[in-house]
């Protein structure tokens, strides 16, 4: 709830809708490498070098698609936290299906990770008010913000809990694939944003990185439940 939620909202103010959700696709790659790391799991030819991609694809955003950009490191905060929020919740996505918290109700899992998070931050949010932070004061400000508690968020970590445990963190990590081309329509038609070629190229290196990092373990998965198989020749 504070790295997912709180550093996403932050990292939001100093860099693009697009260059976050292009980022953040790349939890699915976090929850390979940490699955092999805790668990053991041996990664795949394949899977190493779609994590490669991805990483190209990540850099290709985060540096505009200036190579030179790389020689002074100059990274953007924003895409920073973004990228710490994708590896956090590749971490929240793993734990989901371990059998101490696999044990709790969604609702009730979601209950104690809401309240926990909103004693956090709560300091963090005196503070902004302090200093001077606007506080919502209009009804159009309630209204979204009640958008963003129960869409973007019960409902949301509900059904990623519920996913998790039906069909397994690394299966349920796919649906990541789909927000960078949403979210990069949704910011050019709402936010104003503009898709540049280094956000194209980001992307296309992105999502073949991921596509070919989990190829293997959808196979593998078909093989195991029965086909389909290769037609015998008669």
């Amino acid at each position: 709830m504070v790295i997912c939620g709180g550093v996403v909202y932050l990292s939001l103010e100093h860099t693009s809708a697009t260059n976050a959700t292009l980022i953040y696709a790349t939890s699915p790659l976090f929850v390979l490498a940490m699955d092999a790391l805790i668990n053991d799991r041996r990664i795949a030819a394949r899977e190493f070098i779609g994590m490669c991609l991805a990483t190209m694809g990540i850099a290709a955003i985060a540096f505009n698609g200036d190579v030179s950009a790389a020689y002074s490191l100059a990274f953007n905060p924003g895409d920073v936290g973004i990228l710490l929020a994708a590896m956090s919740w590749a971490g929240y996505t793993l734990i989901l299906r371990s059998s101490r918290f696999g044990s709790l109700p969604s609702a009730a899992a979601l209950g104690v990770m809401g309240f926990a998070g909103a004693v956090i931050l709560l300091p963090f949010a005196g503070w902004e008010v302090a200093t001077g932070a606007p506080v919502p004061a209009r009804l159009a400000d309630w209204a979204t913000l009640a958008g963003m508690v129960l869409v973007s968020s019960v409902f949301a970590y509900i059904a990623m809990q519920y996913a998790v445990r039906r069909v397994g963190a690394s299966a349920t990590s796919l649906t990541m694939y789909l927000t960078p081309i949403s979210s990069a329509v949704m910011a050019t038609l709402f936010l104003g944003e503009q898709i540049h070629p280094y956000h194209v190229m980001g992307m296309a290196l992105v999502l073949v990185g991921l596509a070919l990092a989990t190829a293997r373990m959808k196979y593998g998965r078909l093989r195991r439940a029965g086909g389909p198989k290769s037609p015998r020749k008669s």
